[in-house]
């Protein structure tokens, strides 16, 4: 269940990063930081990664 735990955490940090970015532009101030140019790519790969594994599972 240790999976399972750890993927409802992720879920949520995917939430509260969703809620920030509805309301700013970028993640932590009003102009570009490092934490976004961090993110933008993170967030492609783990699409990319959570669609494949959706698909490879037949869920």
């Amino acid at each position: 269940m240790f999976y399972d735990k750890e993927v409802a955490h992720l879920f949520d940090w995917l939430d509260e990063i969703e809620e920030r970015l509805s309301t700013s532009r970028f993640l932590l101030s009003e102009q570009l930081t490092e934490a976004d140019r961090f993110l933008f790519p993170a967030l492609i790969w783990f699409d990319v990664l959570f669609k494949c594994i959706i698909t490879n599972n037949g869920l």
